[in-house]
């Protein structure tokens, strides 16, 4: 069957036209959860990659992506992205329940698109999410952007009144810089410090964070964040007004990514008290072989009664 692009009238054996897709995944089990029975949002921003990469356009590789005219190799990167949830505690209720993740275009510029989402559980909606993406060609660790092709540009959504690519642009762009003081200190004997309310703690990339474009997976940098969230909730040391922030469940999750990570590079991540109320400001910084800011974001907690400490989210 043959499929004509809107803009140019040229014919492609995939359809070039598909603005909205489904993705199912199975009922999920323990194995799917994490600690506290909970999806992580890792989980949730592997599902939009899976629900978009399905798009007749893209698929495995970005294989179909490459043959739009004019042709030429292109990647689609994760320049920044967020999820918020419809309510709070919607994270441990995935058990035993199917997933749909819906994804939509949304608006294009001239190299970015915006893909929207929605997740259910069992058909119930748990959460909307938004990711912005660049086109770009070129090797693996030398990517350039690329103009969106008018065939996929003719796919954006008009006369909308409000992006939800708010959810993963406007709140770490207004964050402030890690202090430089901070930075340069020396990590102390443990695993992780408190100093001047700001908490650090430490990864590091795994081959298994790679993907297709030699680099760490955009989902890998939410389980940094997620991660680090959890340390914060369970270390003992930490200052109790941020432990019981960090105990409370997502609400929402913004990232912007500044830089590619890579197997075996060390990072330092940097939690603080948001400007935003129930929030806590993330910036994940590469501290070998090469000191650099890879991602910034914020996460958006419930609040938990005074007296609650736990990490438990059940």
């Amino acid at each position: 069957m043959t499929f004509r692009g809107t803009a140019s009238g040229l014919a492609y054996p995939f359809d070039i036209t598909q603005r909205e897709h489904e993705y199912w995944v199975q009922a999920l089990n323990q194995q799917d959860l994490d600690r506290h029975l909970c999806v992580a949002t890792s989980s949730l921003f592997k599902w939009m990659q899976a629900a978009r990469m399905e798009l007749a356009w893209l698929q495995a590789g970005y294989k179909n992506l490459s043959y739009i005219e004019p042709q030429l190799p292109r990647r689609l990167l994760v320049a920044s992205q967020g999820i918020k949830m419809i309510r709070p505690a919607a994270l441990s209720e995935a058990l035993h329940k199917s997933v749909l993740t819906r994804v939509s275009i949304g608006k294009v510029g001239k190299t970015s698109m915006e893909f929207r989402y929605e997740i259910f559980f069992d058909g119930d909606k748990v959460a909307d999410g938004c990711t912005v993406m660049i086109f770009a060609t070129g090797r693996s660790g030398s990517f350039t952007p690329t103009p969106v092709p008018d065939d996929l540009r003719a796919l954006a959504v008009d006369g909308l009144n409000a992006s939800p690519a708010e959810l993963s642009r406007s709140v770490s762009d207004q964050m402030p810089q890690v202090p430089q003081a901070l930075l340069n200190s020396p990590a102390n004997s443990g695993n992780s410090q408190s100093l001047q309310h700001v908490y650090r703690t430490r990864a590091f990339v795994r081959f298994s964070d790679e993907d297709l474009n030699k680099h760490a997976n955009h989902s890998a940098q939410a389980r940094f964040f997620e991660d680090a969230q959890e340390e914060l909730a369970a270390d003992a040391g930490a200052p109790d007004e941020l432990r019981r922030l960090a105990a409370g469940h997502i609400e929402a999750i913004a990232i912007t990514y500044m830089a590619e990570a890579h197997a075996l590079d060390e990072l330092e991540i940097f939690l603080a008290p948001s400007a935003a109320a129930h929030s806590l400001d993330v910036w994940v910084h590469r501290m070998r072989p090469d000191r650099r800011l890879l991602a910034k974001g914020r996460i958006c907690l419930s609040e938990l009664p005074a007296a609650t400490t736990t990490t438990s989210r059940l």
